[in-house]
């Protein structure tokens, strides 16, 4: 059984409930321990609407993770359940969590569920990201904010802290200054890739010399979401992942998407980063 100090069950927070991701670590919560572990959820949207409240003990609506209202809502909640794990999901709220756990606000006797601060900020920032992973020697494709975009006929066009393919287009070089507007240094802009575009769900753990990836090539998506895959295992995108984990100083599991240039795979995104509170163990 789970257990914090003191042999008392574990109050875990998971964050961004509406996510399937949630869903799936409330059911495994639930699969492992029962009733032996209390679970809060939290979501944006009434608990009506969040599948995952089914099966947790509590449910708090909260703000936007990126609203200046949400860290008093989060260290409020921390506070009154006596949460003792938090897991959050989506790149801002992993990076606010990860900020205010390393100043303090949530006390260092919550575990919390992320990877390394700069880790956490690089991964709510495409274009700071691209260029760490590039120095690192893993392969993106040409990259530049869309202030400064290369010479190109045609881009692939990114919210900078964008998430879920939300905003993300081909745009036509000519018509790049009507789609940014007045705020180019929030967009980036990638050269065009070709398909398979390929999921791949990583794990490290570096103090155990161990990593595994699953690929998913996207077959059929919707809203963003795959919703048909086809399971496969690559050497070299095994590597990518290695190289990726130790770029960010990464322990646990996180995803990243790739798909082809003129020098093979390239990565477009790394999404959902998890972390873990220590090393894993066997």
């Amino acid at each position: 059984m789970v257990q914090a100090n003191g042999g008392k069950p574990r109050i875990v927070l998971i964050g961004s409930a509406g996510a399937g991701t949630a869903f799936a670590a409330v059911c495994a919560l639930r699969r492992a321990w029962s009733q032996s572990v209390r679970v809060v959820t939290m979501d944006i949207h009434p608990r009506h609407l969040v599948t995952s409240s089914l099966l947790a003990d509590d449910f708090q609506q909260v703000p936007l993770s990126s609203s200046p209202e949400f860290p008093a809502a989060l260290l409020g909640i921390l506070e009154r359940f006596a949460v003792d794990t938090y897991l959050p999901l989506f790149p801002e709220e992993i990076a606010l969590a990860a900020r205010l756990h390393a100043d303090g606000s949530i006390p260092k006797a919550v575990s919390v569920m992320a990877p390394p601060l700069a880790a956490s900020r690089a991964c709510a920032d495409k274009w700071l990201l691209g260029q760490l992973l590039s120095r690192h020697g893993v392969p993106v494709p040409r990259t530049a904010l869309a202030s400064h975009p290369f010479p190109a006929e045609e881009y692939f066009l990114k919210p900078n802290n964008g998430v879920g393919s939300r905003g993300a287009k081909r745009a036509m070089a000519a018509d790049l200054p009507a789609l940014v507007g007045d705020q180019p240094t929030k967009w980036i802009v990638q050269e065009i890739c070709t398909g398979p575009e390929v999921t791949v769900d990583a794990f490290r753990d570096p103090a155990m010399g161990f990593g595994h990836v699953v690929c998913r090539e996207r077959i059929e998506v919707k809203s963003g979401v795959s919703t048909k895959s086809r399971l496969f295992s690559d050497e070299e995108l095994s590597r990518i992942a290695q190289s990726i984990g130790g770029a960010l100083s990464l322990s646990g599991s996180f995803c990243f998407q790739v798909m082809r240039n003129a020098q093979g795979w390239a990565v477009t995104d790394v999404i959902h980063v998890r972390g873990l509170p220590q090393p894993c163990r066997p």
